[in-house]
């Protein structure tokens, strides 16, 4: 997807229409979400190069990775809590059962893994 202001909503509907056949609890569906519009976001802002959004979904487990071509430049990270930017990343890390960033010279990807035992609380 292009790297414009409305590619979170279209990476949201995606997962919506892609997951929606499996027939997840809906509190992993929301929290898939809410992580996958947050990696989508930075890439748009930090990258802005083309963005891949790929998905897995298995044994209540939603794998998503969001990819763009930016292959230099600081690596996503949490920040301290009194910067002025970068607080969605903290999201990501409160609601993920993991996640990860693996760097390339094709590019970054940042991929997160959301399980069914996070999601009922």
């Amino acid at each position: 997807m292009l790297p414009d202001p409305a590619a979170p909503a279209h990476a949201r509907q995606w997962l919506r229409d892609m997951l929606g056949g499996f027939g997840p609890p809906r509190e992993l569906l929301d929290d898939t979400l809410i992580v996958v519009d947050e990696l989508v976001s930075n890439s748009v802002v930090h990258a802005a190069t083309p963005i891949v959004v790929t998905l897995e979904y298995s044994a209540g487990v939603c794998r998503c990775a969001v990819t763009d071509r930016c292959a230099s430049g600081p690596l996503p990270r949490l920040l301290e809590r009194a910067d002025g930017s970068g607080r969605g990343l903290r999201i990501v890390n409160a609601i993920a059962s993991a996640w990860g960033v693996e760097r390339s010279d094709a590019g970054t990807t940042v991929w997160v893994e959301v399980g069914a035992d996070r999601a009922s609380g």
